[in-house]
This record gives structure tokens, C-alpha cells and sequence, in this order.
């Protein structure tokens, strides 16, 4: 599992059109801490470059998942990355 540091690194590298400057306060990121469990959501323009990206990303060695069905609506792809105090992390 990589850092979000290292997400927002590599989306600044490879897909600068779409995550320039990536960060938390990004228009198309989102996080959330569930427990231990910490996620950044990306929302991508489109289902061909999440598609890709996804592919990109697994070989990396990010841990992604884009939700099946359930988040094939809004072009949303999750990323766990390493523990840190995101959005619910007191809760």
C-alpha cells in the first residue's frame, strides 16, 4: 500500500490534464478513514481514462478498486493508501 503523497505524485505525473497539482483539496478528490482503513476517491471525466488508469495503477502497485456497479454512474475509482487522519478518522 502506497502513501497519498505517492498517489498524488505519480496523478500529477501521468495524468497532469486531469490532477494538476493533486491534493486533498483537489476538485476531483475526495478522502475518507474508516477505522485503519484510509481511501481517496478520484472522480475521472470518463470510463475509458478510469479505465486506464485503473490498469496504470494495479501495476504500480496502488490498491484500487472503482467499485463495480455501484460507482459505475460517476466515473469514481478508490484508492486505499496508508493511514492518516482523513475525513470520519475520529469517528
Amino acid at each position: 500500500m502506497k502513501s497519498k503523497k505517492k498517489l498524488f505524485a505519480w496523478l500529477s505525473l501521468k495524468h497532469p490534464d486531469i490532477f494538476a497539482g493533486a491534493s486533498l483539496t483537489h476538485a476531483r478528490v475526495r478522502d475518507e478513514t474508516y477505522g485503519k482503513d484510509s481511501m481517496i476517491y478520484l472522480f475521472w471525466p470518463d470510463e475509458a481514462a478510469r479505465q486506464s488508469a485503473k490498469v496504470e495503477m494495479l501495476s504500480e502497485g496502488f490498491k484500487v478498486s472503482d467499485g463495480g456497479e455501484y460507482w459505475d454512474s460517476d466515473g469514481r475509482m478508490e484508492v486505499q493508501v496508508s493511514y492518516f487522519r482523513g475525513w470520519h478518522w475520529n469517528e
